[in-house]
């Protein structure tokens, strides 16, 4: 089942067509289309989701789904509409955000493309507030997936939507947001051939070292201290089916903490050392001269790309566009220099 549903994800977003939106250029046609492997901030898939919004947002602290209906459009240009399920998800922002983020369940097997009901639950981050710079966050957050696809194969793929957000009781005026999908944890386990295993207490020293030197520093790249091994706070496992490796392979996810992001709502918790999320703090392993080299060598390769996609986005406000590639420059420059990287984070290690 779990190998059906990466099947299904992948088939889905290769064959719907993008609807044309001004900020993402001229339209893609069907030959074109067939040929994207997914859908980011150039070609956002655009679909209608259709529910009750004022009872969705009443019980946003209740985990029950609520029936809804999506639509898009085939590569013919017909429209099709079925029904799902969804439900809110989520910790700080299910609490805080007008629209929590929220999880879809496909429900119908009378899809008109038939391993469609085969994706099972899926996470979609959606805009929290309509109000101030909250579509701004979320292309950044969606932009740190983007990342940590280059520098880790144990990432977890995100497909960026333009959501039409449609109240099915028509008490709510309609709303339209840039939003993006988070690949399950099964089907990146499916893709690697491993298990998602939920082992609590362990350190960053129990995990795969390779793996988790990268994420470490990629972690102090972004400014993101909002993860903690022990208990799996915004960290998830995997178990690879490999006698030759017996450590788990840790998975980040939600980066809406972090100092690249630099919500107005995030804040570094009370046991840091630091007063402001945009203050790097180095998490990770201790490393020895041998392995940092590894994962200097592996950030270096993926320098212009990375800066390139923050300060290249065309859906990022230009303040954004400078400040966030600024961010990631100002990383460089720790990276490149030996004192510095003694400084932040050798010195700072467990």
């Amino acid at each position: 089942m779990r190998v059906m549903k990466i099947q299904a994800f992948t088939f889905l977003f290769v064959y719907i067509i993008v609807l044309h939106i001004p900020a993402a250029g001229q339209s893609i046609d069907a030959g074109d289309q067939l040929a994207l492997e997914k859908f980011n901030v150039s070609n956002p898939l655009e679909l209608n989701l259709v529910f009750d919004i004022k009872t969705f947002i009443k019980n946003k602290q209740v985990d029950e789904y609520i029936p809804a209906r999506i639509s898009y459009r085939l590569a013919d240009g017909s429209e099709v509409e079925k029904s799902c399920r969804i439900r809110p998800r989520g910790n700080y922002r299910r609490n805080k955000c007008y629209l929590p983020p929220i999880k879809i369940d496909f429900d119908d097997s009378a899809y008109l493309i038939p391993e469609f009901e085969n994706m099972g639950e899926i996470k979609m981050v959606s805009l929290c507030n309509q109000a101030g710079n909250f579509e701004q966050y979320l292309i950044k957050e969606y932009l740190i997936y983007q990342a940590y696809e280059l520098i880790s194969e144990y990432s977890l793929k995100t497909y960026f939507l333009k959501v039409n957000f449609i109240d099915s009781g028509e008490k709510k005026k309609p709303f339209s947001s840039y939003s993006f999908l988070i690949e399950d944890i099964d089907d990146l386990a499916d893709r690697k051939n491993a298990d998602e295993i939920d082992n609590t207490g362990l350190l960053p020293v129990h995990m795969q070292r390779e793996v988790m030197n990268q994420l470490g520093v990629f972690q102090f790249m972004v400014g993101n201290t909002d993860w903690h091994m022990p208990n799996l706070h915004n960290i998830k496992l995997l178990k690879v089916d490999d006698p030759g490796e017996p450590f788990p392979i840790p998975v980040p996810y939600d980066f809406d903490y972090s100092g690249i992001v630099n919500t107005n709502y995030a804040v570094p918790h009370e046991s840091l050392p630091i007063e402001s999320i945009t203050e790097r703090y180095y998490m990770g392993n201790c490393m020895s001269e041998t392995e940092f080299a590894v994962v200097r060598q592996n950030f270096m390769k993926h320098k212009e790309e990375i800066i390139s996609l923050f300060g290249d986005c065309p859906l990022l406000q230009t303040f954004n566009q400078k400040t966030a590639a600024s961010y990631i420059n100002d990383f460089y420059a720790i990276l490149e220099n030996d004192k510095l990287v003694k400084q932040w984070l050798f010195s700072k290690c467990d």
